[in-house]
């Protein structure tokens, strides 16, 4: 949402929460926060990170301030489990972990957070009981990855969550045993990243098998924290301790080089509105119904969708500026009961930035899926969701390649509320539009 990557708690026991702009921590002083041990993932359907952990509790960050809830349901209290958000069912998947009871049950229960309410599942198949695990979104194939934990060696079992059952992976190769790793899903390059702890090594997984990349190390280390960093294309890894109980509080960063064709995140819009011109070296601009500038090195091919001049002289905020005035503003968008596409495709094998302009105008509380895939292959490289947009935002991404953007009705068509797209913006590679 606002670029920058969370970190909470760590050792030793303390609620301290910051984030990292790329450059530098800064800290942030939030009234109320957990405690305790937990694990915490980002909801990119509801925006917001999720955290479960500090015995049975569930608390949300907003990027300001963190919230207790109050579920009706949630699982049992529980330490070192791990979580991650499944973009494809729009739910948190929790598994495993120890029991409150101590370090006498090892759990591999399975759990998943709608937004509202936590529910367990009961798959065919499950994984071994485990903890101090780690747990990645795969978002190319739609699939959680679960891999190692246990106590000394650890395990090194490999799994993927579907939504409904688990099933053990047999790739040719695999890390070795471990009981704590760390992972992150790198989305530039299309795969997961693996640091393997103690045993101070890096993998990636491609959906098929492991494979070790001789790299520098962090060091070994047990129980570091990582993430991937949209803005800066790379994954993120933060602290642990060295083995003797000392806490760390190093920072590391890992990159790759990208696939030809990405897509990912890169932050949220809700200031700028319809005052487009105040944007960073907009390189391109494409407003429905009213000027259609692609920059150079990209096009945009629209599929299935309804263009609608609202009203070409308005006083909304939220409207667009009309190019070359900064007084007359514009309320157009693009329209459809079901899905529509937005096509993009490079052409100089760069990295872009482009900013996508929703504004429910008419105030109908729409709700909508943002879907990005490689148009080629057809496979799902992000989902964003905008559950109301009555106040207009952006969604900001980078991009390289040919890449659809689906924009996907969430209400009933025989309501007739439509999903709308009210303009494109693109920036020059190494600034944010």
């Amino acid at each position: 949402n606002r670029g920058e990557m969370v970190l909470f708690g760590g050792m030793p026991a303390n609620s301290e929460t910051w984030v990292f702009d790329g450059f530098h921590w800064i800290q942030r002083n939030s009234v109320k926060s957990p405690s305790g041990n937990g694990a915490m993932v980002y909801d990119s359907i509801r925006r917001q990170i999720v955290f479960f952990g500090a015995g049975s509790q569930t608390w949300v960050w907003n990027g300001t301030e963190w919230t207790q809830l109050s579920p009706a349901n949630s699982p049992p209290p529980r330490s070192y489990h791990a979580m991650a958000f499944d973009a494809a069912r729009g739910q948190v998947v929790l598994f495993g972990g120890f029991h409150a009871d101590g370090i006498t049950t090892v759990m591999n229960d399975t759990w998943v957070w709608d937004g509202v309410n936590w529910s367990q599942k009961f798959p065919a198949t499950v994984p071994t009981e485990a903890w101090l695990h780690a747990m990645a979104y795969d978002q190319v194939r739609s699939e959680v990855i679960l891999f190692g934990g246990g106590g000394i060696p650890g395990l090194n079992q490999t799994w993927a969550w579907n939504g409904t059952n688990w099933s053990k992976k047999t790739p040719a190769a695999s890390p070795p045993p471990t009981s704590n790793p760390t992972m992150a899903y790198h989305a530039a390059a299309r795969v997961i990243v693996l640091f393997t702890g103690f045993d101070n090594t890096t993998w990636i997984w491609d959906g098929t098998t492991w494979a070790q990349k001789f790299t520098t190390n962090p060091g070994a280390r047990g129980v570091p924290s990582m993430a991937y960093d949209p803005s800066h294309m790379q994954v993120l890894l933060f602290g642990g301790n060295n083995g003797d109980g000392a806490p760390l509080a190093d920072t590391w960063a890992w990159t790759d080089v990208p696939q030809a064709v990405f897509a990912a995140p890169n932050g949220i819009d809700t200031t700028t509105r319809g005052d487009w011109p105040a944007g960073a070296a907009l390189d391109g601009k494409y407003i429905p119904a009213h000027y259609y500038g692609t920059p150079p090195y990209s096009n945009l091919r629209i599929v299935n969708a309804n263009e609608r001049l609202l009203n070409y002289t308005t006083t909304d905020v939220r409207a667009l500026h009309i190019v070359g005035s900064l007084t007359q503003r514009i309320q157009s968008h693009w329209d459809s009961l079901g899905s529509m596409g937005f096509q993009v495709n490079t052409t100089d094998n760069q990295a872009h930035s482009i900013g996508i302009y929703f504004c429910d105008y008419t105030n109908s509380r729409r709700s909508v899926t943002v879907k990005a895939i490689d148009t080629a292959t057809g496979a799902v490289l992000d989902v964003q969701g905008l559950l109301n947009y009555t106040a207009g935002i952006y969604l900001r991404y980078r991009y390289r390649g040919a890449v659809t953007f689906q924009v996907i009705n969430n209400l009933p068509p025989a309501g007739g509320v439509t999903a709308t797209t009210s303009g494109f913006f693109w920036s020059s590679r190494d600034k944010a539009p």
